[in-house]
């Protein structure tokens, strides 16, 4: 416990020497792009945003559309996973705290409204600080992929 304190201080002391007017977060670090491809893919295409279940034929929840537009899985191994591991894997991927990943994949859950693409975007600024202006209008020609 010592040794944590004494590194918080020095991080401190660094912080003011620095100038940084904001610390660097403890929490794990939220995976920006990932998040952004995510939003713009259910705005471009709402008819396959379920958030009662993470995948449903063509229709996927935030975790399961984080899970298939991630490059780092194999769907093929996704595809036998339960909704539980496949909220986890997600949360992983997306760099999400426990809370920030309920807050987001639960959030129809505590509303008695149905989930709208515009109350998920709320949610995601209140829980991650990211901002998604929904476009209105938006078409998939609208959207130019950055370049691998």
């Amino acid at each position: 416990m010592r040794a944590i304190l004494e590194r918080l201080r020095a991080a401190r002391l660094m912080w003011r020497a620095t100038g940084l007017e904001k610390r660097p977060s403890l929490l794990p670090r939220v995976n920006e792009v990932l998040l952004r491809q995510v939003l713009i893919h259910l705005e471009l295409f709402p008819e396959e945003w379920d958030q009662t279940r993470w995948v449903c034929g063509t229709r996927a929840c935030v975790a399961g559309w984080a899970v298939a537009l991630s490059e780092d899985v194999d769907l093929r191994v996704v595809a036998h996973l339960d909704d539980e591991a496949i909220q986890t894997l997600a949360k992983e991927l997306l760099g999400l705290t426990t809370a920030q990943a309920e807050a987001i994949f639960y959030f129809c859950a505590s509303n008695r409204e149905p989930a709208t693409f515009e109350a998920l975007c709320e949610r995601v600024r209140l829980v991650t600080g990211i901002e998604h202006k929904v476009t209105p209008h938006l078409t998939e020609a609208d959207f130019d992929p950055v370049p691998a």
